[in-house]
């Protein structure tokens, strides 16, 4: 990830990118009845021109950013999940509440994915954020492996890397999506360290690496899984989902191993 920048200015510019594309479309139907109007020598043609031009550019651009806006909620209809209440499972909305003021990071919507494999996701859409987790991870992971794996989630919020990965869901579904290359741009947003960086930054919330260590294996043991998601969504796990080679840049860069994410972490 380049230094001068942040994954959630990365977010913001693939946004501006896809509605640059919108405004160039009805600059150019403007230009085209602008055109039609001098050459024919019909006076309101051009001025209607203008004003069609307008009209695509800002709808275009009020459709983007509602989609982006709603990206929170596509990514949760399209893992299935559920909305967790604390009452549900008081040990995560603990650990949870208590990691939230440890990192100075708001505290986000918990939801669930009827799973039994080990797996969860942070998803950030500017004005909401929540967590997803697999009913397996809950299960699986003892108090101090839960907090390894919730940092890590918490870490992708607080650095805007959820927010990234987020945006590009929604732009990804967006017409003609190919044009705004939004793989290539998260993953060189994200960067080729994403996982192994995204587990150091649960280190410095929690100051354990055996926690997240743990979490790690007992996730390897018990699965990654996600028969629920939809290939689109494969780079926003915590852990790999997907192991395609030809899958899409963005995703491979968030599928580092775990026995390599493991290795890093012994060495801290």
């Amino acid at each position: 990830m380049d230094a001068t920048t942040t994954p959630a200015a990365d977010a913001d510019r693939l946004v501006r990118r896809v509605v640059a594309v919108g405004a160039a479309k009805g600059a150019l139907v403007a230009l085209v009845l602008v055109v039609v109007g001098l050459v024919a020598d019909v006076d309101l043609l051009p001025v209607v021109g203008v004003v069609v031009g307008l009209l695509v550019a800002v709808g275009w651009a009020l459709y983007v950013r509602s989609a982006v806006a709603r990206s929170v909620a596509t990514v949760l209809d399209g893992t299935g999940a559920g909305r967790l209440e604390p009452a549900a499972s008081p040990r995560l909305a603990n650990v949870v509440e208590g990691l939230c003021v440890a990192s100075g990071v708001a505290e986000p919507e918990l939801w669930v994915v009827a799973a039994p494999t080990a797996n969860a996701m942070a998803l950030d859409a500017g004005g909401r954020t929540a967590l997803v987790v697999t009913e397996g991870l809950v299960a699986h992971l003892g108090l101090v492996e839960l907090e390894g794996a919730v940092a890590n989630l918490l870490g992708r919020l607080k650095d805007g890397s959820a927010r990234l990965a987020t945006t590009a869901v929604a732009v990804r579904r967006l017409p003609l999506s190919s044009v705004y290359a939004p793989d290539r741009l998260v993953a060189e947003g994200l960067g080729e360290q994403y996982a192994v960086r995204s587990d150091i930054e649960a280190v410095r919330i929690t100051r354990y690496p055996p926690g997240l260590r743990a979490a790690l294996e007992r996730a390897a043991t018990a699965g990654t899984a996600v028969p629920a998601g939809a290939p689109d969504l494969a780079h926003l796990w915590l852990a790999p989902v997907a192991t395609d080679a030809g899958a899409p840049a963005s995703v491979q860069t968030a599928a580092q191993p775990l026995d390599l994410r493991i290795a890093v972490l012994d060495e801290l």
